[in-house]
């Protein structure tokens, strides 16, 4: 099985930070996406669209497992959707797409949409006392 491991906040959002400092408490569900082997077989040279078939086929969803939603449609109208409900990225892949572990083909797409970074920034203020040199 190929998936991600995502870790919810307190108000049921995705978070990465939720992930970095888990505990037995964290609400962390490994959401499935594809599959590459089934009943003893490799099945990477099947296109996405059977691998999905046979995933859903093979998977029980519980709570800590789930099958990655798949969506149809614009990509763009989708990538808005996302960045409204506050989601950090997304996944495009083709679903004529065969599986090439450590290839960039261009099959599939990943789109960060929370690009930025946390820093500080500090000021200085002179005090009433005059430093001596």
């Amino acid at each position: 099985m190929d998936g991600e491991l995502v870790a919810f906040d307190e108000s049921g959002h995705p978070s990465f930070n939720a992930i970095q400092n888990a505990n037995p408490e964290t609400n962390i569900v490994f959401f499935v996406f594809d599959v590459l082997v089934n009943r003893w077989t490799d099945i990477k040279d099947l296109a996405l669209s059977e691998r999905l078939s046979l995933l859903q086929s093979a998977i029980v969803p519980s709570e800590r497992v789930q099958l990655s939603e798949r969506f149809e449609g614009s990509v763009n109208s989708f990538v808005t959707a996302v960045r409204e409900m506050g989601g950090e990225g997304v996944v495009a892949k083709r679903l004529t797409s065969r599986y090439e572990q450590g290839k960039r083909t261009g099959a599939w797409v990943k789109k960060r949409l929370n690009i930025g970074q946390e820093f500080v920034i500090g000021g200085f203020t002179p005090g009433s006392k005059e430093l001596m040199h």
